[in-house]
């Protein structure tokens, strides 16, 4: 009997992603470690936007839609009117995302409305912390909502304590804290104190959204963590080991939080698909294949970050006085110029026309980093990429952009002490030097070692945490007899 043919013990769920690239990764990657457990479909209702975006980016849809979860239809995959612009050069500002959230809400009501009409129903409905919307779909259906945090456990401390904070007037930030009201690398603010789990730490750690004085970014935020304790239970994406005595502190609250991470991605690659050759790999990863084991640096800054223009032409040169050969991803929608006009001149003909480095607007991150020919990774911190990297092994140069980014590079660099930090200007800015600085105290034979073996040990507790018998395993297991004791 199929798992759609009706049965006992079969549960069925629909997962909704907040319209962001990063936050759909981490909970595509959910839904496929679900779908992949006995007894388990689940519908994932994927944002119109990214899944065209999937469609134009070498192999990344066709490996998902090849993988044994979606063949055996446990995993299905259903496109949801986004109301957001198709094109990738579109950025997606505040008042975009604002403007798409009716519509993206309609059509997922919609999607939900559909499923409750089928066979198997849903038992539950399990939605990224930034759509709280759905709570409400949840409620009128009668199902159990599960809360998805994609972030660290200690940013989500922070957010339980956020209205808090607000009503004792610490946030938002006055302007006059900043030395530049648009960074937050030079504000002068006092220690914020009684987070869970949290030593005291200045506010500057913070996500940026947090801070703001912007009505929309700060109205949005307490709007998600509004909700968090109308969820049957709440996952987070890390692992126990990584901040025991934060999820220590959040379970002394009462909430009923569990870390599931790291969640890989386990789809083939298209080599590895029936009747793709290798010639549909990613050409990065060709490129990867001519280079000499352990001597990459790849550079990726995330999906939301820009550089000036400044930055550029010091990353480039840093990047070039290296003399190593480096991989760099440079988004389309983060250079107002033609790439050669934005770089230095000539930087591409010493370097990419050389064969030493190659630039590319986007990147099979797990593919690349689970390369041999890869040593380190230059990276904006954002959590997925962090958790990708502890996957693979793979030693930091921490330059944390927006988001939450500046408290994972602490705990990177402090605590696991997987990588180095890259020093900053008062304006939040970097320089040629401090590139060349940080790469320095990374790639020196014996500093390497070392920051090798610490990422080779968070390599192994993160790869433990999701075997048989992990700590994050044990929680997925324990959510799926929940909702087989209640349905």
């Amino acid at each position: 009997m199929g798992v759609e043919e009706e049965g006992n013990g079969v549960l069925h769920m629909l997962v909704v992603s907040f319209q962001a690239e990063g936050h759909l990764n981490a909970i595509l990657r959910l839904a496929q470690n679900l779908a992949a457990r006995e007894g388990v479909i689940v519908t994932f209702a994927y944002p119109a936007r990214f899944h065209h975006l999937a469609l134009q980016r070498n192999g990344q849809l066709a490996a998902l839609l090849a993988s044994p979860v979606v063949q055996q239809s446990k995993l299905r995959i259903r496109v949801v009117e986004d109301g957001l612009p198709r094109e990738e050069a579109q950025g997606l500002t505040p008042p975009i995302v604002l403007a798409s959230i009716p519509i993206y809400q309609h059509n997922v009501k919609l999607l939900l409305d559909q499923l409750l009409a089928e066979r198997p129903y849903p038992v539950c409905l399990i939605s990224d912390t930034f759509v709280p919307w759905t709570q409400d779909l949840a409620n009128a259906a009668h199902l159990p909502r599960v809360d998805f945090w994609t972030s660290t456990a200690a940013v989500y401390s922070m957010g339980s304590q956020l209205s808090l904070l607000v009503s004792k007037g610490i946030l938002p930030l006055h302007h006059s804290c900043w030395v530049d009201p648009e960074t937050k690398w030079s504000a002068n603010t006092p220690l914020i104190e009684g987070v869970p789990g949290l030593p005291p730490f200045p506010a500057t750690d913070l996500p940026k959204e947090f801070l703001s004085g912007e009505e929309f970014a700060l109205q949005f935020m307490l709007a998600a963590f509004g909700r968090v304790r109308e969820a049957h239970t709440i996952l987070v994406h890390s692992l126990y080991e990584l901040e025991a005595s934060v999820f220590d502190a959040l379970r002394a609250m009462d909430l009923p939080i569990h870390p599931v991470g790291p969640l890989s991605d386990d789809s083939p690659t298209p080599a590895q698909l029936p009747g793709v050759d290798g010639s549909q790999r990613h050409e990065c990863l060709h490129w990867l294949d001519t280079q000499p084991v352990a001597s990459v640096i790849y550079v990726a800054l995330g999906s939301i970050a820009k550089l000036s223009p400044s930055e550029m032409h010091a990353l480039a040169l840093a990047l070039e006085a290296c003399k190593r050969p480096f991989l760099w991803v440079i988004r389309i929608d983060s250079v107002s110029s033609p790439l050669d006009d934005a770089l230095p001149p000539g930087f591409l003909n010493r370097t990419v026309d050389q064969g030493s480095g190659l630039i590319i607007s986007w990147a099979p991150q797990t593919q690349v980093l689970s390369h041999p020919s890869v040593c380190a990774f230059f990276s904006h911190c954002g959590w997925n990429s962090t958790l990708e990297c502890m996957w693979e092994g793979i030693p930091m140069v921490a330059c944390p952009r927006a988001a939450e980014q500046r408290s994972n590079a602490k705990w990177i660099v402090g605590t696991w002490k997987i990588g180095v930090p890259l020093e900053r200007e008062l304006d939040g800015s970097f320089t040629q030097e401090a590139i060349e600085k940080a790469l320095q105290e990374l790639l020196s034979k014996d500093k390497f070692d070392y920051y090798k073996r610490k990422a080779l040990c968070a390599k192994e507790m993160a790869r433990h945490a999701l075997q048989e018998k992990g700590s994050s395993n044990a929680n997925i297991l324990n959510l799926l007899q929940k909702l087989r004791h209640n349905s």
